[in-house]
This record gives C-alpha cells, sequence and structure tokens, in this order.
C-alpha cells in the first residue's frame, strides 16, 4: 500500500506542469488562471480630466473673484483652449482639461449669479482636481500579469482596454475511476 505522500507523487507525475491555455469569452473567465501580460495599450487615463463637477480657470485666480462663464465642456468632447483670465468654463467629472496653467473648483466651492453667466469662486482653484494623463498607467505598463486568477477587479480591468477573449488556462478535467480499491 502506497502512503499519503507516495500517492501525492505518484498523481504529481502524471499531471502536466501547467494545463494548456485557450482564449474563452471574458464572460466565462472568471476563476480561470490568466497566462498572458495584459498591456495598457494607451495612457490611462488618455488626456487630463476633471476628478470633479465644477469649473476651470486660470490658476492664479484668487478666491472671492467673480469668473465670466463663457463654456461648457461636456464629457467626451475634446479641450477647448485654456480660459483666459476673468473666465471660467463649466466641466463635469471625466471632462477633458485644457492645457495650460489651469485649476479647477468645486461646484459647491462657487456662487453662480442669478442667470449662472458669472460666478463667484469661494476658493481658489486647484490643480488638486485633476488626474492627469497616464497618472495610472502608460502605454505598454502590464496591467495584469500572467498567473493571476481572474475575479471580478481583473475582468473589469480587461473589459476597460477592450480585451474580450482573454489567454488562460483550460479547466481541469478530473475523473475517478472506481476500482474497489480507493482509499478510504
Amino acid at each position: 500500500m502506497l502512503s499519503v505522500a507516495e500517492t501525492w507523487s505518484v498523481l504529481d507525475s502524471l499531471v502536466p506542469e501547467a494545463l494548456p491555455a485557450e482564449r474563452v469569452p471574458i464572460d466565462v473567465a472568471v476563476g480561470r488562471v490568466l497566462r498572458e501580460a495584459i498591456l495598457a495599450p494607451e495612457d490611462q487615463p488618455a488626456f487630463d480630466r476633471a476628478a470633479i463637477d465644477g469649473y476651470v480657470a486660470d490658476l492664479a485666480t484668487p478666491a472671492g473673484a467673480t469668473l465670466r462663464v463663457s463654456l461648457t465642456i461636456p464629457v467626451g468632447q475634446p479641450a477647448p483652449v485654456a480660459p483666459a483670465p476673468g473666465q471660467a468654463f463649466k466641466l463635469f467629472t471625466g471632462s477633458a482639461v485644457p492645457a495650460g496653467s489651469v485649476g479647477l473648483v468645486m461646484h459647491e466651492d462657487t456662487t453662480p449669479s442669478a442667470d449662472r453667466s458669472t460666478l463667484v469662486v469661494n476658493r481658489a482653484p486647484s490643480a488638486d482636481f485633476i488626474r492627469r494623463r497616464g497618472s495610472q498607467a502608460r502605454t505598454g505598463d502590464t496591467l495584469l500579469a500572467p498567473g493571476l486568477a481572474l475575479g471580478p477587479g481583473g475582468l473589469a480591468l480587461l473589459a476597460s482596454v477592450g480585451a474580450t477573449r482573454p489567454l488562460v488556462a483550460r479547466r481541469p478535467r478530473v475523473a475517478h475511476l472506481i476500482t474497489g480499491g480507493e482509499i478510504i
């Protein structure tokens, strides 16, 4: 009769080091082991973007200044040129932020006029509310490494970069043949 250690040794010798790889749809990849590196296809974020709903203005604007609201930057639109001193652009979380010496002011830190054509900034604009291009990942950075068991977070990251058919280890297939001499 084999000892437990000897039995494990025999079983280990019959099982390959790694299961073959296969590409599967992302919706059946949960729990599977990733067999390829997933790289950032572009900088993330791909452009400077607002982390708040509010206004973009010249960074030198002091608290208490009155600004003319001259434009709205919708989410998904390219950033325009920076606002001139004395102006502000309304923007939303995720909106592109113009290049230049600009900062953001949260909507809650402003007092708009009745017609919303001007506003008083109760705090000075800050660059702290800008998510800078590439601040999460640069093009070519490894986002997920081979050997990772894919869970909800990994699947979400795969989907966010368009990796909808990841290369994963095949699921093991196990059979138990009854011979009458099984370990009890």
